[in-house]
């Protein structure tokens, strides 16, 4: 049966106006083209460590097909990063070296003077014949980058040693031999952290979690089973307290001229060979700089105190905690801390030393007990030490009360108003 003419026109001009309305239409979300993924450039580091020179000789290759870097600007230390050369334009001026790269990237070359002395005898950076300890954030120094918009880097760093010599890095090693640096929060990512190289006796081990490598100078008297040994008490109590603690631990040390102390880094730390494991006033050099790794914090202005404090603090409070040392220990090594603050001066000061830090752990202590208490157990230190790891900016001591109370919901002026906390006077 036909349909009458008039239903057929009315057909065709509904479907020709819709034919119109469609095309006159934005396209849909769907049929959009995909927004650009944002740019990605290399940057391979390589290291040639020659103990004979004292040096390692760095390359910097940029790979940059898209252009994606203007320039790199970096802060050196002119006695130990020396002859800079490379392709694209290089300006060097005093401390400081401005490189653009020419296009599709480039590299750049410049040798690293690797020995470098703490005091007037010991060396927190070293090579001899037979091994090398340094820090990664000195083999490559400090770099600002601008680059276009979203711009994104892959890096790597391999390090070419002498026959026989063996690696103990804060990263993850590739087939090829190269070490994966990975540091979402930097635009530009470097080697940092502690690294160690040459004849050594390595423990490698996985615990709570963390892939740990313990490694040293051979017929040294590092006692690398005894760290292992408190690391397996102590690294699962440390973890559950910092989830921040990282998933790869660098551990290196040797004895002198090496300074006689303990110094922390990203993913990483160094402790001398002489420094027991837990000391005989109860305090353990070990942990004291793991708990600098697990928070990341780096002090600010007059907040030493804070960051030392935290390490002296959580390194007793982790010894207790996991069953390590027993209560009636604890106590004892609290009232230690509380003969060495006496000794304290300004706690606002720059650099916060033993007799600071231990004032400064006396006073988080008492912190922790106003928090639990004015929050009924809600809130305590933990929470506040957890906030300071997942900001990672510089602790200040008017920083670390904005977090307290911002964690806490309380005002803490009367706490934060004691004389002990007073900035110094001008």
């Amino acid at each position: 049966m036909r349909e009458p003419r008039d239903t057929v026109t009315r057909r065709v001009m509904a479907l020709a106006l819709g034919a119109a309305a469609l095309a006159c239409a934005p396209a849909n979300a769907q049929d959009d083209p995909p927004e650009p993924k944002p740019p990605t450039y290399t940057v391979d580091y390589e290291a040639r460590v020659v103990p004979t020179e004292k040096l390692a000789h760095v390359t910097i290759d940029l790979g940059d097909p898209d252009r994606a870097v203007r320039e790199i600007r970096f802060a050196i230390d002119p006695e130990r990063h020396l002859g800079f050369e490379g392709k694209g334009d290089l300006e060097i001026d005093a401390d400081k070296v401005r490189w653009v790269p020419p296009k599709g990237g480039g590299k750049l070359r410049y040798d690293f003077r690797i020995d470098h002395l703490r005091d007037e005898r010991s060396y927190d950076a070293r090579i001899s014949d037979a091994w090398t300890i340094f820090r990664g954030d000195d083999l490559v120094p400090p770099a600002r980058v601008r680059t276009v918009k979203g711009a994104e880097s892959r890096a790597t760093v391999r390090l070419r040693l002498p026959d026989g010599w063996r690696t103990v890095a804060p990263y993850e090693k590739s087939d090829d031999g190269s070490y994966v640096i990975d540091h979402p929060e930097r635009r530009f990512d470097r080697p940092v952290g502690w690294f160690a190289a040459g004849d050594l006796g390595v423990l490698r081990e996985t615990v709570a979690d963390t892939k740990v490598a313990i490694g040293a100078p051979k017929n040294q008297d590092f006692r690398r089973q005894d760290l292992l040994a408190l690391l397996r008490w102590t690294l699962p109590t440390l973890r559950e307290t910092f989830p921040s603690l990282p998933e790869r631990l660098a551990i290196v040390g040797a004895g002198d001229p090496m300074w006689r102390g303990g110094l922390s880094g990203p993913r990483s730390l160094y402790v001398h060979a002489d420094r027991p494991a837990i000391s005989e006033d109860g305090t353990s050099p070990l942990l004291h700089e793991l708990v600098h790794t697990a928070l990341g914090a780096r002090s600010g202005p007059g907040g030493d105190w804070v960051v030392e404090g935290l390490a002296e603090l959580y390194s007793l409070r982790i010894l207790q905690r996991s069953g390590t040392m027993s209560e009636r220990r604890y106590d004892r090594a609290l009232e230690r801390l509380a003969k060495k603050a006496k000794k304290a001066g300004s706690l606002r000061s720059d650099e916060a030393g033993s007799a600071e830090a231990a004032k400064g752990a006396l006073l988080l202590l008492e912190l922790d007990e106003t928090l639990t208490t004015e929050t009924e157990g809600a809130t305590g230190l933990d929470d506040v030490a957890r906030e300071l790891a997942a900001r990672g900016e510089p602790v200040t001591t008017e920083s670390f009360r904005e977090v307290a109370e911002q964690t806490s919901s309380l005002n803490l002026e009367r706490f934060f108003s004691r004389k002990e906390l007073a900035p110094t006077s001008e």
